[in-house]
């Protein structure tokens, strides 16, 4: 991307017109100090130099941008290296033009090769997306999605999702099966935010709204006492009990509250006799 000879603003003082577009190009390339670059400030301007060598044009080896990053090297002698650096670069502008010039068409070049290297790999991508034929998404998208394969539209989707509609009470949408599934997972969740209630102050410590740890349970080791005749439906069977372990799991936090609650009291009401903490009955 050559810039033409004569640029927008070469013939301005230094740094005059030239600080909206560097912070604009230095901001899309990720520079570190955009908005405290200034162009005046020679010892940023070098190292402005040195970070688009060593972070996004990368046209000479380390070895080679030694006199480059020798920000502290008299003015001549960094000049000169900068001057040899562009001429590298095969930069169109002479040595007449300013710096603040030349240094615009460095950040083009840098902007122009972070691009190409950006739409590389956009090509790159569609170019294994078409070897991948079937593949309406990535693998990262499908990563984790039960519905994965599933056909939305089918009549055995709908019967299953109304038919759980019904075992939660919930009413299911006239046309769309996804939506009553969504009412259902939603409804199901509520249920688990009320097993996980706050914790009382038995539990460890454990903060408010802090989720306990659940264990892990084989629903087909149990009948959680779910009647007969509501076996047949293996659905309902599985749901039925789901729902006892829930209304389980509600009591035993209820009685926690109750123990913790009964304890707060004792402390504030305790006679030495019956004080728990002394570890001893009596005086």
């Amino acid at each position: 991307m050559a810039l033409p000879r004569a640029l927008p603003g070469a013939g301005a003082s230094p740094g005059v017109g030239f600080d909206g577009v560097f912070r604009r190009r230095l901001s899309y390339l990720g520079y570190f100090d955009t908005n405290g670059f200034s162009a005046q400030d020679s010892k940023k301007f070098r190292s402005v130099v040195v970070w688009l060598e060593d972070q996004r044009i990368r046209h000479w080896s380390p070895e080679r941008r030694s006199n480059l990053r020798n920000l502290s090297a008299s003015r001549d002698d960094w000049d000169r290296a900068f001057e040899e650096y562009l001429t590298a670069l095969q930069c169109p502008l002479d040595l007449h033009t300013s710096k603040n010039t030349r240094l615009v068409w460095l950040l083009g070049r840098a902007v122009e090769l972070e691009f190409t290297e950006k739409l590389d790999q956009i090509e790159e991508a569609e170019r294994k997306q078409k070897q991948s034929p079937g593949k309406k998404e990535s693998n990262v998208d499908n990563a984790g999605d039960p519905l994965t394969g599933v056909d939305l539209g089918s009549t055995k989707f709908r019967e299953a999702v109304n038919q759980l509609a019904v075992t939660l009470k919930i009413i299911p949408h006239p046309s769309e099966p996804k939506i009553t599934l969504l009412a259902c997972c939603a409804y199901l969740n509520r249920l688990d935010d009320q097993v996980n209630v706050k914790t009382s102050p038995r539990d460890g410590g454990k903060k408010k709204g802090q989720k306990k740890s659940m264990q892990r349970v084989h629903l087909e080791d149990h009948t959680m006492n779910v009647a007969k005749q509501h076996r047949a439906d293996e659905g309902l069977y599985q749901a039925l009990k789901i729902l006892q372990l829930l209304k389980v799991q509600r009591l035993r936090d209820l009685q926690d509250t109750v123990n913790a609650t009964i304890e707060s009291v004792q402390k504030l009401t305790a006679d030495p006799k019956t004080d728990t903490r002394l570890g001893k009955v009596g005086r």
